[in-house]
C-alpha cells in the first residue's frame, strides 16, 4: 500500500516532465518549420557546415522527443500526408526509372525526396492541434516580417541583389533583378508572401497587421504578377466576408477606406505615395512590370513569354512518350535542354506529365481532389473554412506559373500544409465558441476525435 501511494507522486512528476519536454520540443519544432518557410535554411550551409548538420540534429532530436513525450496527450496524424508521400515518392521512382540521365538524376531524386519527406514529418510532428497552428501562423508572421524588411534592403542597391544571388547559386544571375528576400527567387519569395497573408488569420492581436502589411509590401517588390492578383483577390474575399459579417460601424468604415482609396487612385495620390518603392526591375519599374498582364514587355528569360514557354512544353508534353520523359526533364538544365526546352516549363501540371506520363498526371490529379474534398467535408470554423479554400485556390493556380512546388522546400511547406491543416482541424473538432477568428473562444477547444 505504501509503495503504492509513493509511485503516484513519482508517476505525476514523470508526466510533468514529459509535458514540459514536449512543449519545449514542440516548441523548436515549431521554429524549425519556420526557418525552412523563411528561405533561410541555404544560408546556413554557406555560413558554416557545423551550422548547418547542428541544426539537422536540433530537427532529428525534437522531432524524436516529440514522439517519446506524447504519452496519448496528442495524436500524430499521418494519414493526412499519406496519400501526398505516396504519390510523390511513386513520380520520383518513375521519373527516374525512366530518365535518360539516371545516373545524375538518382542523386538529385534522394535528395528532393528526403527533402520532402523530412518537411511532412515535421509537419505532421509539430502542427498537432489548433494551439500548435496559431503558433506556427505567428512565427511565420514574424519571418514575413524579416524578409520584408530584407527586400527592402535589397530593392536600393542591385548590386547587393546581384552579389547574394550568385553567392547562393552562380547560374540566379537572373534572380539579381527583383528582390525576393531571403529566398532570393522573387516568384518563390512573392509565393512565401502570399501564404503568410493567408496564415495570419490564425493569429490574435493588433500587431498582425503589420505583418500583413508587410506580406503586400514584399509581394509588390518582388514584382510578381501573379502574387499580385492573388493578394489582391485574397484581399477582396477577405474584405467582403468581413463585411458581411461585421458590425454597422466597421462597414462604414470600409467603405470610407475604399473611397478613399478610389480618390487617391483617380487623382495620382497613390501612384505618388507608392513612387519610393517602384524600384527598377529590368527595363521596367515594379508597377510596369505588374500592370504588364499581357507580357507585352516582359520575358521569363530566353526571349519567350511564360505563355510561350507553356505552349512549348504542352507540345512537349504531347510529343513524350507514354512513360514520360524523366524526372527533372521539365524543369531547366542539361535534362531540359535534351527535350528541347530552353527553361523549366513554370507550369507543375505540364512538369508532372512531360517528366512521368499521363497516368503520373492523371493521379496528381486525382490526389488534389482527394485534398479539396477533404477539405470541403472538414468539419471547421466558418471563417476557417474560407481561409482553407483560398489556400487551394491560390495553390492550384501558382501551379500555372510555376513548376518548383515538387522540388523545393518552400514548395514541400505549402503542400503539406494544405493536406495536414485541414485534416488535422476536422480530427480536433470545433471548437465551443461560434466566433469566427482565434480572437475568442479558441481556449476551449473540444478534444480531439479519434
Amino acid at each position: 500500500m505504501n509503495a503504492t501511494r509513493m509511485s503516484l507522486p513519482r508517476a505525476r512528476a514523470w508526466d510533468s516532465d514529459n509535458a514540459l519536454l514536449f512543449s519545449l520540443s514542440n516548441t523548436a519544432l515549431l521554429v524549425c518549420l519556420t526557418v525552412l518557410y523563411s528561405g533561410a535554411l541555404r544560408y546556413l550551409g554557406h555560413i558554416s557546415s557545423l551550422l548547418l548538420y547542428s541544426f539537422y540534429v536540433l530537427l532529428f532530436g525534437c522531432m524524436a522527443l516529440s514522439l517519446l513525450t506524447a504519452r496519448g496527450r496528442v495524436e500524430f496524424r499521418w494519414l493526412s500526408v499519406l496519400p501526398y508521400m505516396g504519390w510523390l515518392a511513386g513520380y520520383m521512382l518513375w521519373g527516374t526509372l525512366f530518365s535518360p540521365d539516371q545516373d545524375a538524376v538518382l542523386r538529385e531524386m534522394m535528395r528532393y525526396g528526403f527533402r520532402n519527406a523530412l518537411v511532412l514529418s515535421i509537419i505532421v510532428v509539430a502542427l498537432v492541434n489548433r494551439h500548435s497552428l496559431y503558433r506556427f501562423a505567428a512565427f511565420v508572421q514574424v519571418a514575413v516580417i524579416v524578409n520584408a524588411g530584407f527586400s527592402l534592403w535589397l530593392a536600393f542597391n542591385p548590386m547587393r541583389m546581384l552579389q547574394l544571388a550568385l553567392y547562393l547559386d552562380p547560374t540566379a544571375a537572373a534572380y539579381s533583378e527583383r528582390p525576393g528576400g531571403l529566398w532570393i527567387n522573387p516568384n518563390e519569395a512573392s509565393f512565401a508572401f502570399l501564404f503568410g497573408l493567408i496564415l495570419s488569420h490564425w493569429v490574435r492581436g493588433k500587431w498582425v497587421w503589420v505583418a500583413r502589411v508587410a506580406a503586400l509590401l514584399g509581394i509588390f517588390l518582388s514584382a510578381s504578377r501573379t502574387g499580385f492578383l492573388l493578394a489582391g483577390m485574397c484581399v477582396v474575399v477577405f474584405v467582403v466576408y468581413y463585411f458581411r459579417n461585421s458590425h454597422p460601424q466597421a462597414r462604414a468604415a470600409v467603405v470610407i477606406l475604399l473611397a478613399g482609396l478610389l480618390v487617391a487612385a483617380r487623382v495620382g495620390w497613390l501612384q505618388q505615395s507608392l513612387a519610393p518603392l517602384n524600384i527598377e526591375v529590368g527595363q521596367q519599374t515594379a508597377l510596369e512590370r505588374l500592370t504588364d498582364l499581357s507580357e507585352s514587355t516582359t520575358t521569363v528569360g530566353s526571349g519567350v513569354t511564360r505563355r510561350e514557354l507553356t505552349l512549348l512544353g504542352l507540345a512537349r508534353l504531347v510529343e513524350a512518350p507514354w512513360y514520360g520523359n524523366g524526372f527533372l526533364s521539365f524543369q531547366g538544365g542539361e535534362s531540359a535542354a535534351r527535350v528541347g526546352l530552353q527553361r523549366g516549363v513554370h507550369n507543375i501540371y505540364v512538369a508532372v506529365g512531360g517528366e512521368a506520363g499521363w497516368l503520373v498526371l492523371l493521379l496528381f490529379l486525382g490526389l488534389l481532389t482527394l485534398g479539396i474534398v477533404r477539405t470541403i467535408r472538414a468539419q471547421v470554423l466558418a471563417g476557417e473554412k474560407l481561409v482553407l479554400y483560398l489556400f487551394w485556390v491560390c495553390y492550384l493556380l501558382i501551379g500555372l506559373v510555376w513548376h518548383n512546388q515538387l522540388t523545393s522546400v518552400a514548395g514541400a511547406v505549402y503542400a503539406g500544409l494544405l493536406f495536414h491543416v485541414p485534416y488535422m482541424l476536422d480530427k480536433e473538432g470545433v471548437p465551443g465558441s461560434t466566433a469566427l477568428t482565434p480572437d475568442a473562444g479558441t481556449s476551449k477547444a473540444s478534444g480531439a476525435r479519434s
